[in-house]
């Protein structure tokens, strides 16, 4: 698989000016600065460009102004380009770009004109590259801790924010966000709901993400008390809920998986799924775990559901994870853990 070498950056967020990084020795990369050096920005620049293979734009909308409609201007509010070169990008005098070069001399460029290889790269690298890495910044922690105290935690947000568009089941080629996404479009759409093809999409979505769920729940405890435990604390069993209605462990008969169906009134109704999290300490099982515990240790079960999310699938060449914001944003006793 691919690897990146080198990553440029001219005219985006913090970098008015080129600015280029090589990347060919050694296994980790730190980068620290003061606020506003552009930590960030090169972050957002790797994660922008990676994920920009799947849009419908190929990512043009991160580098395009805005229109004109006769005289007037509208802006664009989903771009991100420098604001002291936003002039010179709308005038078409400038423009702005992001650049990675892999290590067999391929080079991609993402600026207003979408994702487009410079020398004949395939986009397969970008969708494997995309497959076998993970980006994780301070807002994946922030979601997790969303819950209010008199509410029931439901992960289906960090999940499709965080975890599932990064994730492709075995045996398939999509991502498992998208195929979230292809429901929910053709929902919108007006599709008849009982439509056996809709409905297939909406099985298949929900098994899915019933054996990943279980594929993780398989290595949240030992990553978490193995990693994340505190001398003297006491062990967790954390498990996450993704139960069809008929499960046994349903007692209650929840509705945990995604579907759609026509209320009382004929109309109809979509809805999303609701990943739920069960925690047990020293057997004792903690039913408002945000209540429960401090922040530090509902950053770190945070931290253990991801980790275990990402060992789900293999590490090969090329492979990366990308952090953001993520040490600042933790406890004391949570930075060490992390980088070890």
């Amino acid at each position: 698989m691919a690897t990146i070498t080198k990553i440029e950056i001219d005219g985006f967020k913090a970098f008015p000016n080129n600015f280029s990084i090589d990347l060919l020795d050694g296994k980790n990369l730190l980068i620290y600065g003061e606020n506003g050096s552009g930590k960030s920005s090169l972050y957002y620049a790797l994660h922008v460009l990676m994920q920009s293979v799947f849009k419908d734009d190929k990512g043009a909308k991160y580098f395009k102004p805005g229109d004109t409609n006769g005289e007037e201007f509208i802006p664009n509010n989903e771009q991100l380009i420098n604001i002291n070169r936003f002039d010179e990008a709308k005038a078409n005098t400038y423009t702005p770009n992001i650049r990675i070069t892999f290590d067999d001399g391929k080079i991609w460029k993402l600026d207003n004109g979408g994702l487009q290889p410079e020398n004949g790269g395939s986009e397969s690298d970008i969708r494997m590259l995309n497959k076998y890495s993970a980006f994780i910044n301070h807002s994946y922690i922030s979601r997790f801790h969303a819950a209010r105290n008199s509410e029931e935690i439901n992960l289906w947000n960090v999940f499709y924010k965080d975890i599932l568009p990064f994730y492709v089941p075995a045996g398939t080629s999509d991502f498992l966000a998208d195929l979230y996404d292809n429901v929910k479009r053709e929902y919108n759409g007006g599709v008849d709901i009982k439509n056996k093809a809709f409905q297939d999409q909406i099985t298949k979505f929900n098994d899915l993400l019933n054996k990943y769920i279980d594929r993780i729940n398989i290595r949240i405890n030992s990553i978490y008390n193995d990693n994340f435990k505190n001398e003297g604390d006491k062990d967790l069993n954390i498990k996450l809920i993704y139960y069809s209605k008929d499960h046994p462990d349903n007692v209650l008969k929840e509705q945990y998986y995604l579907f759609c169906e026509k209320n009382t009134n004929g109309a109809n109704m979509f809805y999303p799924p609701k990943i739920g999290i069960e925690i047990k300490e020293a057997g004792l099982l903690i039913y408002k775990p945000q209540s429960y515990f401090n922040e530090a240790k509902l950053t770190a079960i945070a931290l253990a559901v991801r980790f275990a999310a990402m060992s789900t699938t293999a590490i090969t060449s090329g492979s990366f994870l990308a952090l953001d914001d993520m040490l600042i944003s933790l406890d004391m006793s949570n930075r060490m853990k992390i980088i070890k």
